[in-house]
């Protein structure tokens, strides 16, 4: 001790150092991991998920793009426009600990240096790869023979941990259901099948205690899917709370103990639940005359045994508490809740995601490159996986910054930043029901265009006559110059076979789109106007027109107001197609919109 303390004589303390030195190394030589038989297997597992990037792939090594990610267990489910993706064992994958190793045996022949190459190649592009199986496509029918369903477009879906099932919605309005366990599917609910008022519009799902809930802005209501497929428990009807918006204006929603609502200007808001249903919807069965009206004789002993299902209900009159007020108008498009208590935003317009602590509601930011498309995540404690077009990318909370107002815009495509609105002094409508990929249930469909009806805001009075202009410049490739409207009797008999057929065909939604005119602008790009009462004379087959150019007017024909002394709601229908893909196929409506908005502005125009 003397010789570790002297100022004198310090020699003796550089040999003591060496030779504690020597032994620590040796000991770490000697043992290798097994010093520290969890800390560097942790470290090395931190640092491959901290920096990993998958690509996502089909079986046969084709890109996908997805919508949402979610989680079963170890499985990873990838949600596509027309098709359902597995991962088997997706999340140790991502973690790194089933990732392929070159095998170590020494073959009898000596591999050569480019084949060893090759190899280490094709080694590093496999870990890289998420490879997936499908599930269903479009094309399959669900359910049971005679009532089978099509496949139309999904949109949403959510996992069930207590039952190990999957819900999908598709924007037709059916809610389908896979079980993960015996991998069979089956109809939830049908588009149609609930006779009530208000028929739900579900655009979003997620699990809430032991259901899924689905939120549904049309009717401004959330709502429980009930364990019988025939009918949907309504759990909450916010109209309005305080001065906050309607859940008309909502995108997203997320449960964690309470229910967590985004809206369309990018507020965030959160409600308490309580335990209470406030009504019940309830598919009624036609009783035949003949049977007798008195009631059976209930069983009070087993009607008391009957287990009682936990309700959810969210009332208006309940406080709410605004959790982040933004400083600005944000697109956020997805919602999720993590347990700690952090909530992220996606907004895809920016590049970012963004991050609030709810305790401190505290707001930071994960940036991406400016080419990125921002979709669904699946979280973990430490941070999150992504999806960015068609990889899968992970942040960890240590990797956020600062928030800032601007940040890097993504790209519009530069067919769609030539196009305008197609009428005058109007703006893009404010109803979900009115934009594309929204459902149809008359038709048993998907919207597939803009709607603009009367504009209130704009003080634009869309009617009968109105003019309609040419979009963006392009050559006509069809004008219906000769069109003749259906009868009543072909219309209820194309009704007629959309309600057996649940679906609508490409030739039936011809003609309920009425008398059209179709405009290609070049590079895949086309635009369509539908229900016109008339086509200005000189626009034909093969003509050009100019951007601004009059070509048709607003009418009502191939819907149910075109009878005779029956023109009722007339609106134009105005589509645009991209590489012969509706715009709006493969989003949300929140999505859809806001790409519009980049487009088209907020306001009038």
């Amino acid at each position: 001790m003397f010789c570790l303390r002297s100022r004198k004589s310090p020699k003796p303390f550089f040999i003591w150092v060496a030779i504690v030195s020597a032994f620590t190394i040796g000991s770490v030589w000697a043992t290798g991991e097994k010093t520290d038989p969890k800390g560097a297997a942790a470290r090395d597992t931190k640092a491959f998920v901290r920096n990993r990037k998958f690509v996502i792939v089909t079986d046969k090594g084709i890109p996908l793009r997805p919508l949402a990610i979610c989680a079963c267990k170890n499985d990873l489910y990838f949600l596509c426009p027309q098709s359902v993706w597995k991962v088997s064992d997706g999340l140790n994958k991502l973690a790194g600990r089933n990732q392929p190793k070159q095998n170590p045996a020494t073959p009898a022949t000596p591999a050569t240096k480019d084949q060893s190459s090759e190899e280490a190649t094709r080694i590093a592009i496999e870990r890289n790869l998420l490879r997936c199986t499908q599930v269903i496509a479009i094309g399959t029918k669900i359910g049971q023979k005679p009532n089978d369903i099509p496949i139309h477009e999904f949109s949403a879906f959510t996992f069930m941990p207590e039952e190990k099932v999957l819900f999908v919605l598709d924007k037709s309005g059916d809610i389908l259901q896979f079980d993960t366990t015996t991998g069979s599917w089956k109809v939830a609910m049908r588009a149609g099948y609930l006779k009530a008022s208000p028929d739900p519009d579900l655009i979003d799902a997620c699990p809430i205690f032991n259901s899924v809930a689905f939120l549904d802005p049309e009717s401004r209501h959330v709502w429980r899917l009930a364990q019988a497929p025939t009918q949907i428990d309504q759990t909450l009807k916010l109209e309005q709370a305080g001065s906050h918006p309607s859940l008309a204006s909502a995108t997203n929603f997320a449960f964690d103990q309470a229910m967590y609502i985004s809206w369309r200007n990018g507020y965030l808001q959160s409600n308490t639940p309580v335990a209470k249903a406030e009504k019940t919807l309830r598919v009624r069965k036609k009783r035949n005359k003949s049977q007798t009206q008195k009631k059976p004789v209930e069983n009070k002993s087993a009607k008391a045994a009957k287990p009682k299902r936990q309700e959810l209900s969210l009332a208006a009159a309940l406080p709410t508490r605004m959790l982040w007020r933004p400083p600005q108008l944000l697109h956020t498009s997805r919602l999720f809740i993590s347990s700690p208590g952090f909530s992220f935003l996606v907004e895809p317009d920016k590049n970012r995601v963004l991050f609030l602590d709810k305790e401190e509601t505290k707001l930071s930011q994960f940036s991406f490159s400016s080419s990125s498309n921002l979709r669904g995540m699946i979280l973990d404690k430490e941070g999150f996986w992504i999806i960015n077009g068609s990889s899968l990318e992970r942040r960890n909370l240590d990797q956020k910054e600062s928030f800032f107002p601007r940040a890097k815009m993504r790209k519009l495509d530069p067919r769609l930043a030539q196009l305008a609105l197609p009428m005058k002094k109007v703006h893009l409508p404010y109803n979900f029901g009115a934009l594309p990929g929204t459902r149809r249930p008359y038709r048993y469909g998907v919207h597939e265009g803009i709607d603009f009806f009367v504009d209130s805001a704009c003080q634009t009075k869309v009617d009968v006559g109105s003019e309609v202009r040419a979009s963006a410049s392009g050559k006509v490739v069809r004008a219906d110059t000769n069109f003749q409207e259906m009868s009543r009797t072909k219309y209820l008999q194309v009704l007629s076979q959309c309600r057996r057929e649940h679906a609508t065909s490409a030739a039936n939604e011809d003609l309920f789109r009425g008398q059209q005119v179709w405009i290609d602008h070049g590079g895949g790009c086309m635009t369509r106007y539908a229900h016109l009462s008339k086509i200005k004379d000189g626009i034909t087959k093969g003509s050009s027109v100019k951007k601004g150019d009059l070509i048709a007017y607003v009418g009502v024909s191939g819907t149910r107001g075109a009878y005779p002394g029956q023109s009722k709601h007339p609106h134009l229908h105005f589509e645009i197609w991209l590489e012969g893909k509706y715009l709006g196929f493969g989003m949300t409506p929140q999505e859809t919109l806001f790409v519009l908005e980049d487009i088209f502005g907020c306001g009038c125009k």
